[in-house]
């Protein structure tokens, strides 16, 4: 079986109680806009539905023609065998190899590479192994062109492999969290810190949920008319939020709220 590109290939294979689990994810996510709380409301939720041992959310940005991955936040496993896969061996990992903002994946490890292959790699060997990980599976966070993270999932050998089912439901789940993503930063990453610091940003001025997606679409160059198009309300009312993020960061125009916005760390 080859990597999943069109996701929406194994939906047929969710039973109705499934579809329901889902959807209340669903509906969850699409309420939440931190994003290392969504990181771990998402793992937890996950390990409710698809069995598994270990998990990681990261997120991922484009930079100078390669995906970069970066705050991950992870569920079974230490911090220093996570802060290890990332310093050493994310390079190598043979998963990431399909990564692109082209277009979402969902993947098990044993369809991209065959065992006796990934067997004898450093990341298994050295890493996986070790943790008693055996087998894997992943998906990318695509929307409209951008790449915003990567999920993944691992069994030990004993639980044996993912099934097309665990398959099915982590592309419905890719899916849901692409398009909240794109809501909240449509243009993507810029900066690996810019996700938490716009969050911070909100919390320190408290700036409500719906003024948040503003000062997001706002933060990506988005114009009152592409702010009403994307949040689906008029332009009227994305004045009235502008004008309340203004006031709450104590700026008059759209120079002192990028200013604000993008003032450097100390």
């Amino acid at each position: 079986m080859e990597p999943t590109e069109n996701i929406d290939a194994a939906q047929s294979v969710l039973r109705a109680e499934q579809w329901e689990l889902v959807n209340e994810m669903a509906l969850w996510l699409h309420g939440e806009r931190v994003c290392s709380s969504l990181q771990k409301g998402i793992l937890e939720r996950l390990k409710a539905i698809i069995p598994h041992q270990t998990s990681m959310f990261d997120l991922c940005r484009e930079r100078e023609g390669r995906v970069e991955c970066f705050s991950p936040e992870a569920l079974g496993i230490s911090d220093s065998a996570l802060e290890e896969y990332y310093r050493t061996y994310a390079a190598q990992d043979y998963t990431a190899w399909g990564f692109t903002p082209d277009h979402a994946i969902v993947y098990r490890d044993l369809d991209v590479i065959a065992p006796t292959l990934r067997d004898t790699t450093s990341i298994y060997r050295e890493w996986m192994e070790p943790l008693g990980l055996y087998y894997g599976m992943g998906c990318t966070i695509v929307q409209n062109g951008v790449i915003y993270g990567t999920v993944t999932l691992f069994r030990s050998r004993e639980d044996g492999d993912f099934s097309e089912e665990d398959v099915a439901i982590l592309a419905q789940v890719g899916k849901h969290l692409g398009v909240h993503f794109a809501l909240l930063w449509p243009h993507g990453f810029t900066t690996a810190g810019e996700a938490n610091a716009l969050e911070q940003l909100a919390r320190e001025h408290g700036i409500t949920g719906r003024e948040q997606e503003v000062l997001n679409l706002m933060a990506g160059g988005a114009t009152n008319q592409d702010i009403a198009r994307t949040l689906f309300i008029s332009e009227s009312t994305v004045k009235k939020h502008i004008n309340a993020l203004y006031r709450k960061l104590s700026v008059q125009n759209r120079v002192q709220f990028a200013q604000v916005v993008y003032a450097p760390e100390d």
